[in-house]
């Protein structure tokens, strides 16, 4: 199986601010969605005049609905649901051959690398970057549409997290959803570095992310079935 084409984080980032600015259809009722913006956009309001800003100059005066936007789209993990994305996505593995397919039944592995996503942190509401990797092992030779893979990944990306919490999910609702012999996750987050963030990441390391210095490194996993360590 080949890696799905990969991302850019800044990219992503750039067109979920360009998609909340829209009016594209929303999974939820307009009013309650309205609702929550609306508590986010005040809540805005107060951190700017908590920082000494003026609300009102030119610049910040659209500020607390631009990231009230924002964080409804960065955060739309919470009105999505797995179920929905892989009703539907799972197919017979080819080359099957005495019931063996090419992604091997029982003992074959399918892996997707190179998975890139942003969420944002628990601890500071600030984004940071995470390159996903995804492998599992076909049960009743049956696999999963690889950009579903993605996608499943994206909706608890999506939320408050952190990096292990993170894998934890994405692991368990592939292995609930698809029933799999097992399911591994790696993830590699990049979290901007300040003395704060060294409580956000378990394990910080200090190297670049797109030749940029100022990030912090973790790396997690998480794993199911025959992947299970003891």
């Amino acid at each position: 199986m080949g890696a799905l084409e990969r991302g850019r984080f800044a990219e992503e980032m750039m067109l979920d601010l360009t998609d909340c600015c829209g009016s594209g259809p929303e999974s939820e009722p307009a009013s309650a969605h309205n609702h929550h913006k609306s508590t986010i956009e005040r809540s805005v309001k107060v951190l700017l005049q908590g920082l000494g800003e003026d609300g009102e100059r030119e610049g910040i005066r659209r500020t607390p609905l631009r990231v009230a936007k924002a964080f409804a789209q960065g955060t739309r993990g919470y009105r999505q649901k797995v179920r929905e994305i892989v009703q539907g996505a799972l197919f017979p593995e080819a080359g099957l051959d005495n019931g063996a397919g090419y992604a091997g039944g029982d003992g074959g592995l399918v892996v997707v690398r190179d998975i890139d996503l942003f969420s944002y942190c628990e601890s500071c509401l600030l984004p940071f970057s995470v390159q996903c990797h995804v492998g599992y092992v076909p049960s009743g030779q049956r696999v999963l549409g690889l950009s579903k893979l993605s996608r499943v990944a994206d909706v608890f990306a999506k939320r408050l997290q952190e990096p292990q919490r993170l894998a934890n999910e994405i692991c368990a609702a592939l292995q609930n959803s698809i029933n799999p012999a097992g399911v591994a996750v790696a993830l590699n987050c990049w979290h901007i570095e300040f003395l704060a963030a060294l409580q956000c990441n378990p394990n910080p390391r200090h190297p670049s992310i797109h030749g940029m210095q100022g990030w912090l490194c973790s790396s997690v996993c998480s794993s199911s079935g025959v992947f299970k360590q003891d």
